[in-house]
Order: C-alpha cells, then structure tokens, then sequence
C-alpha cells in the first residue's frame, strides 16, 4: 500500500461491513484479512540503518507495535508513581504541587500520543 493507494485500498476494506463480531467469522473476511495478512508478512523494506539490506515488513511492524506499548507502559508507570506520591505527600502544599504535576504528565501523555488515543474505541 502506498500513500496513493490508501484511499482506494481503505474503501475496500471499509466496504466489507464489519458491524460485529460475528462478521469476522465468515469465510469471505477470513479469506480477505488472510490474504492481506499474508502479502504484508513478506513484503521486503529497505532497512533506515543500512540502506543496502531489507527487512520484512512483519519484523518491522512487530518492533514499532512493540515500542509504542513499551512507550504507553513506561507513561503509565510514571503517572501510577506521581499518583502514588500525591497519596504520601505529607503536607497540602506539597500536594497540591505534586497533583498539579500529575495533571501536567497526563495532559502531556494525551498531547504527545493523539493519533494513538483517537484510533482506539
């Protein structure tokens, strides 16, 4: 797929009229998604490092998956610590700083992270 054939490629896949769950267990989707599946998994990329190898666009997919949830669990774990610092601040004004910095490293996940928020539903 490129840029200039993502809206028609997109179309199609949008015109199936995937409405439930039960729409994926039908032979003809299954087939569909198999077959996408199957050309994306050996489709050969050059490589950012070394421009005179290619790597599987399944390697490549895999490793960027794998870093965004990294990202997200590493941003999760920093708002779960900020949390849990304002639960033992000892003071109200060392709180409130504390909860005011926790509003700011969430609203910065949520700005940071957009395209990511907005395709999940």
């Amino acid at each position: 797929m490129t840029p200039a054939s993502h809206e028609r490629f997109l179309a199609k896949i949008l015109a199936l009229e995937i409405n439930n769950e039960e729409t994926l267990d039908e032979p003809i989707y299954a087939a569909t998604y198999a077959q996408m599946c199957q050309a994306l998994a050996t489709k050969q990329v050059v490589s950012l490092t070394d421009p005179t190898e290619s790597i599987s666009f399944r390697k490549l997919l895999l490793s960027h998956c794998q870093k965004v949830f990294q990202k997200d669990s590493d941003s999760l774990e920093d708002v779960e610590k900020k949390r849990e610092e304002v639960e033992k601040a000892d003071t109200k004004e060392k709180k409130k700083i504390l909860q005011t910095e926790l509003i700011a490293l969430v609203d910065q996940n949520l700005r940071t992270t957009p395209k990511k928020k907005e395709g999940r539903t």
